[in-house]
């Protein structure tokens, strides 16, 4: 069913799972209480909570639908087209999704308009995560480049060479200081995001595909299926 893709809720107490062959399971995760169980019949490539623990949004094969926590479709959003990550911004009410085609969106899931399209002319975007301090988007693209977006702009407002290789994986701590990235060349960097510079510079022997970082500063990563 898997490799599968997951969001915790802001809170942490629900865990959303979503497998590439269809497979979607919302749980409580401290009474460990299934709320929901479905297969959607087609490829999942990302999940996201949205700003209540009632509805999650599922980047499916073509379309990204929107789900309630009884498994019932909600709503097809068919302007999200071959999504492959997303997040949400809950200050904003706003669903932040990066493409295949290489175009990041800002959808208001209160309204489901439009708020912001733009072409980031860098093709397929595999990786999309936020500044939780200021709602600023930040992508990862293949050839190693990180770039930070903001909707009131029509071009990046930041870029900056983070790897010699594939950028797999973003994270920034809660108070929008710390930027963490991990790519292909085997190397983790943590940068001072005023300075857009490296602080530290980690090489380990396998290719971190995904980063966690806790409230209390302890930062999780997951080699392939490891």
């Amino acid at each position: 069913m898997g490799p599968y893709v997951s969001s915790y809720s802001r809170e942490g107490r629900h865990l959303l799972l979503g497998g590439r062959m269809g497979h979607l399971a919302a749980f409580d995760w401290l009474t460990k209480k299934l709320l929901c169980e479905i297969n959607v019949a087609e490829s999942v490539h990302a999940v996201q909570w949205l700003h209540q623990p009632t509805m999650f949004a599922v980047a499916q094969k073509q379309w990204t639908y929107l789900y309630d926590t009884q498994g019932v479709e909600l709503h097809c959003l068919k302007a999200l087209y071959r999504v492959t990550s997303m997040t949400f911004l809950p200050y904003h009410f706003l669903l932040v999704t990066a493409s295949e085609r290489g175009f990041i969106h800002w959808v208001d899931i209160s309204t489901g308009t439009m708020i912001c399209n733009l072409n980031t002319r860098s093709g397929r975007i595999p990786v999309l995560q936020q500044n939780p301090a200021n709602g600023i988007v930040i992508s990862g693209h293949s050839n190693g480049v990180i770039r930070m977006w903001s909707p009131n702009s029509s071009s990046n407002i930041a870029e900056v060479l983070a790897h010699r290789s594939s950028v797999t994986d973003v994270v920034i701590d809660r108070d929008g200081v710390n930027l963490i990235t991990a790519g292909f060349d085997r190397a983790i960097k943590i940068w001072d995001i005023r300075m857009l510079r490296p602080s530290q510079i980690y090489s380990i022997g396998r290719t971190p595909m995904h980063l966690a970082l806790s409230d209390t500063q302890m930062l999780a990563l997951t080699f392939n299926n490891q």
